[in-house]
């Protein structure tokens, strides 16, 4: 018939989310539907989220978190309430946890740090998973996380980007702790990970070097002057990208 739409792939621009990453300047991250759509199923099947769990999404709808806690109770029959976190303030948002009987929540460890301070005792009662992620988790964060969350509550931690997803794991209660920072977990599948040195080389255990990741899922490129730059693909495999996170 005229005027429908024409067949579009899974794997062609679906989104472009604008992030600054760790250089400050922005760039327009360019995802598929494919890899949006495995995030989620990655969470879903992780978390076992269904019909009963209660998201409230606290990052914005234009980010890949956001995306994300929202597309997943969309997809999986849960119920999602939005808040805005800046306009309701933190005393509001712990009260809707409390009120809403919030289940699952992804929360950067700022927030966590503020939401978590001076909270009333029951504030986070609801909660079964919380997933922290997006910068440095300190330990100290996982024991302010814990202090206010029930026993049963599952932390998973998580390392990504607006470009990839990463690595990932639910962290155990007695997981011996080395240093000030959590472990970001094991490698997901269908991801590859290679740390390199200066001239692209892999370098020895134990040497530093930036972080490439390899995979089906990592952004198509980045959106300039209206159009995409493709990422560099595989020879054999064009869904087969590698993301230079810049990370050491």
């Amino acid at each position: 018939m005229p005027g429908l739409p024409s067949e579009v792939s899974i794997d062609a621009p679906a989104i472009v989310l604008y992030t600054s990453g760790s250089t400050g300047a922005p760039k327009g991250v360019v995802n598929s539907q494919r890899a949006i759509l495995q995030r989620v199923q990655q969470y879903v099947d992780a978390c076992h989220f269904g019909p009963d769990d209660v998201f409230m999404p606290l990052t914005g709808p234009a980010t890949i978190a956001g995306c994300r806690e929202m597309m997943t109770p969309m997809l999986c029959g849960a119920t999602l309430y939005l808040s805005d976190i800046e306009s309701a303030g933190i005393r509001a948002v712990r009260e809707n946890f409390e009120k809403w009987r919030v289940t699952g929540v992804y929360l950067v460890p700022a927030l966590l740090r503020v939401l978590m301070n001076g909270a009333a005792p029951n504030a986070f009662s609801s909660l079964r998973i919380v997933r922290v992620g997006g910068e440095k988790i300190l330990w100290s964060d996982i024991d302010r996380l814990r202090d206010s969350v029930p026993q049963s509550c599952l932390v998973q931690i998580s390392y990504s980007s607006t470009e990839t997803t990463g690595t990932q794991w639910f962290l155990p209660r007695d997981y011996p702790e080395r240093g000030a920072t959590v472990p970001v977990g094991f490698v997901l599948p269908g991801i590859e990970y290679t740390v390199v040195d200066e001239n692209a080389c892999e370098v020895a255990p134990g040497n530093d070097g930036e972080l490439l990741i390899r995979g089906n899922y990592t952004t198509l490129g980045y959106w300039t002057d209206g159009e995409n730059v493709p990422l560099q693909a595989n020879s054999g495999n064009p869904r087969l990208r590698t993301f230079a996170t810049g990370d050491l």
